[in-house]
């Protein structure tokens, strides 16, 4: 008789085991990071072609809407957004819209990303030496 007992206590405990582990809910861990992204532009004309209106800066914003900014062709711009998740696209286009032989620019474009509120960290980079009307650069965050 008590090969019996043990043997009904071990098919019960054996099925208890199963069915705690078959009906228990699995939770699904929920990315909560958040990255801000920091867009640096600077047309790099010369004092002499420099306009307040010479370039146009578009880049992409929290919600993945395209914004366009007329700007000087001539100092440094930063333009910073977010939150954003996992997946945005960074997206930073330097045009230069001063009329034909008025200005010129030799554009450098920086994306950098924070991670939870972090130090900025420099993802990508264009940086040339050459004259030119129009320049992008992109960044993903994965």
């Amino acid at each position: 008789m008590n090969r019996r007992k043990l043997f009904l206590v071990n098919v019960l405990a054996t099925t208890f085991l199963v069915m705690f582990f078959t009906m228990c809910k699995k939770e699904t861990v929920v990315d909560q990071t958040e990255y801000y992204v920091k867009y640096v532009i600077d047309g790099r004309s010369s004092i002499q072609q420099s306009k307040t209106d010479g370039l146009k800066v578009t880049l992409t914003n929290e919600n993945g809407a395209t914004v366009e900014y007329i700007r000087s062709n001539r100092g440094f711009l930063e333009f910073n957004v977010g939150p954003v998740k996992k997946g945005f696209s960074a997206k930073l286009i330097g045009t230069n819209v001063c009329c034909f032989s008025c200005c010129y620019i030799k554009p450098m474009l920086q994306i950098f990303v924070s991670e939870n509120n972090g130090p900025f960290v420099l993802k990508n980079e264009i940086n040339t030496t050459e004259y030119k009307d129009l320049v992008q650069l992109d960044h993903t965050i994965q």
